[in-house]
């Protein structure tokens, strides 16, 4: 019986050996998805953030650019242009587009750092 084990335990130990191997591949697999989601995951917190940032700030800004805009354009008029309106609209989208970005990649940074530590 001894014999039969001792003739067995060379095969024995490669066996665990491969074994061995395969839990450290698996490991290294896993580790490489799990960075590969917490990535994902994070642009997807910036993209959320950027653009609930620009509606959020498009509300707050739309109507007082589009009032400065039509006071100074309509001077005079009892009703604002089209050409104010379209105007004011246009600078309400493009600084809300602007603070959304910013927010959006400030927000990316702080997941990015977090998740590192």
């Amino acid at each position: 019986m001894e014999a039969n084990i001792g003739f067995l335990s060379p095969g024995i130990q490669l066996y665990e050996k491969i074994m061995l191997s395969v839990q450290t591949q698996v490991s290294i697999d896993e580790a490489a998805h799990q960075n590969q989601q917490n990535q994902q995951q994070a642009k997807l917190g910036q993209i959320l953030a950027g653009v609930g940032a620009a509606i959020g700030v498009g509300q707050i800004i739309e109507a007082p650019i589009t009032a400065t805009v039509s006071h100074r354009l309509d001077k005079g008029k009892p009703e604002p242009s089209i050409a104010s309106s379209w105007l004011g609209a246009s600078l309400s989208v493009i600084l809300s587009i602007g603070i959304g970005y910013c927010i959006s990649l400030a927000v990316y940074r702080w997941f990015s750092q977090s998740k590192v530590s």
